[in-house]
């Protein structure tokens, strides 16, 4: 028996997207809520909130509330997000799992170390959990997604918030502020 492809039937539909995503990653928020999906904001603080609302969120959530998850629930009708766009997958990965729409994807943009997982949650939801990373795309990859974030940027469907500017030096400062929780907006450093 001849088993039948499922990528085509597993893409929900434009219409019923949404996407969540972990932590305050406004250029993210800004391109989806612009191609019509309902954007959710997971965030730390109450300026993250802030900032990932003006970036065109629909919902914010503060992931750091007992009742998040099931709010999460309650915004998408029971069905969970379509796609979650996850920052710290080794304390995350499993949660998204037991939240996300049946044929859902996860996309891994970040994770500090390991984690104990359960399969079974993929199983159950028939979910993609995918990871991404500039550092292994080819030259002719890099110059395409540079090339679409430019061409967003140019039509205002990205607009990224710069926290703060900082000479260079201070780098190994801002690294550390970077893995901090309640980061918010872009760390800039510009060259003395």
């Amino acid at each position: 028996m001849k088993q039948r492809g499922r990528e085509t039937e597993r893409k929900p539909p434009r219409q019923s997207r949404t996407l969540l995503v972990e932590g305050v990653v406004v250029l993210v928020a800004g391109g989806p809520h612009a191609a019509g999906a309902v954007v959710i904001g997971s965030v730390s603080t109450p300026a993250g909130a802030d900032l990932v609302r003006a970036a065109g969120a629909a919902h914010v959530l503060g992931h750091g509330s007992a009742g998040h998850l099931g709010e999460l629930t309650r915004i998408t009708d029971g069905r969970g997000p379509s796609v979650i766009i996850e920052m710290a997958a080794h304390l995350n990965l499993e949660k998204d799992l037991t939240v996300l729409a049946t044929a859902g994807r996860v996309v891994i943009v970040g994770s500090r170390g390991s984690l104990a997982f359960t399969p079974r949650l993929a199983m159950v939801k028939e979910a993609t959990v995918l990871g991404l990373a500039l550092w292994d795309a080819t030259p002719a990859g890099k110059a395409d997604a540079l090339a679409g974030v430019v061409a967003h940027l140019r039509d205002g469907a990205l607009a990224p918030i710069v926290g703060d500017t900082l000479p260079l030096r201070e780098a190994a400062a801002v690294h550390r502020r970077v893995l901090a929780q309640g980061t918010r907006g872009k760390l800039v450093l510009i060259p003395e």
